[in-house]
């Protein structure tokens, strides 16, 4: 096995390593989320120049010894700075909170070339998009169906009965998946109530692409139902919710 890879990836974080070096956590096309060195890279004349920055999309020739588990940086270059993320409206709170979601819920060393294609494309439209609550709301769910908890928002999760109703609230469970209907809803105290318009905006948020979504037009009162709703699934599929979810709570109000 050669123990030089070409790959690129996105940087999802950077830290301290030496008073010359970082140590950077990348999710990259072929390997997914690794861990890598680079040597010089905190120096003010470094050959990395800024290809090494926060949600920077670069090219990677990265070099492994047998058996280690931590990556060395050889060379690497540009391909997307996404600068317009370091720019005001948020959008570098709603860029870490994606980062989050991807460091705290993929396996380290596990290729998921959706994943990676998902994620870079939600930078590309975090970064251009007017509504960062908007496109910020839609990553999240799009994330739980790429991880196989997408929300049933058609039919009860429960006994599968379409919804047919024109009720003005909707009550919906992780423990099921989704909406549930009036009978089923009885039997069930752990779930969050959520609004007919706050179904419909999720059912957008799930549904489209993200020039779509950015229109959409979303009142405080239904953002903060969908984040609850969120929350809940999170809560219920990984144990816990994401501490960077309160960053987004702080960011929108």
């Amino acid at each position: 096995m050669q123990p030089y890879h070409k790959t690129q990836g996105v940087i999802l974080k950077t830290r301290k390593y030496s008073e010359s070096s970082k140590l950077l956590t990348v999710y990259t096309r072929e390997f997914g989320r690794v861990n890598a060195l680079a040597k010089g890279a905190r120096k003010l004349k470094s050959r990395f120049g800024s290809s090494l920055e926060v949600f920077t999309e670069s090219k990677f020739l990265l070099y492994k010894q047998p058996m280690a588990g931590l990556y060395v940086v050889s060379q690497s270059q540009i391909l997307s700075p996404h600068e317009g993320l370091y720019s005001g409206s948020g959008k570098f709170a709603a860029a870490s909170v994606m980062a989050d979601f991807l460091y705290t819920h993929t396996v380290q060393g596990e290729k998921h070339e959706e994943l990676y294609q998902f994620f870079r494309g939600s930078l590309k439209a975090l970064e251009l998009s007017g509504s960062t609550q908007n496109v910020l709301l839609s990553f999240m769910l799009k994330y739980l169906s790429i991880a196989g908890y997408r929300p049933n928002l058609k039919a009860c999760a429960s006994c599968g009965k379409p919804d047919r109703s024109a009720s003005k609230s909707y009550r919906v469970s992780a423990k099921h998946g989704g909406i549930l209907c009036e009978a089923c809803s009885r039997k069930e105290g752990d779930s969050v109530v959520i609004s007919g318009p706050s179904l419909k905006a999720l059912c957008c948020l799930q549904e489209n692409g993200y020039q779509v979504v950015a229109g959409l037009k979303l009142e405080s009162c239904l953002g903060d139902e969908i984040r609850k709703v969120i929350n809940n699934f999170l809560e219920y599929n990984y144990e816990y919710s994401l501490k960077s979810l309160k960053v987004m709570e702080e960011m929108v109000k």
